[in-house]
């Protein structure tokens, strides 16, 4: 009886830990990614997101990296600023440092969050593509 319970256990833990190897995540491909442009840069042997946001209220974090067979997709979203706040009109570089490594090209799917929304997240969109250095 406990050795059946304990593979239970076991089995029920390795099918939430695998959860995440199906990406899960809504990809729209009606439209283009509509917030800040972000482009792939290498540096030293990991793929480097860069996000030229037009305040400095934006903030951006990875969500999912996924590897594929011959590629990774990296998922992020974007949050707008905060409306109640008043920032400076200047472009502000930020960077997300990956740990794909150069010899895998990677997909960039974004999306955009308003400021403090959790609920009724929009699906993914195209944003950027790195390809294989020459």
């Amino acid at each position: 009886m406990l050795n059946r319970l304990v593979l239970s256990l076991a089995l029920s833990l390795a099918l939430v830990s695998t959860g995440g190897c199906s990406s899960g995540r809504s990809i729209a491909t009606d439209r283009a990614f509509d917030g800040p442009p972000i482009t792939v840069r290498p540096i030293d042997e990991h793929q480097l997101l860069v996000v030229e946001a037009p305040t400095p209220g934006w903030t951006m974090r990875i969500d999912h990296i996924q590897r594929k067979l011959n590629h990774a997709d990296v998922f992020v979203t974007m949050q707008r600023p905060d409306p109640g706040v008043l920032y400076a009109q200047v472009i502000v570089e930020q960077q997300l440092l990956t740990n794909v490594t150069l010899s895998r090209p990677v997909n960039v799917y974004a999306r955009t969050l308003a400021f403090g929304q959790t609920r009724k997240k929009p699906p993914y969109r195209l944003a950027a593509k790195s390809e294989l250095p020459e």
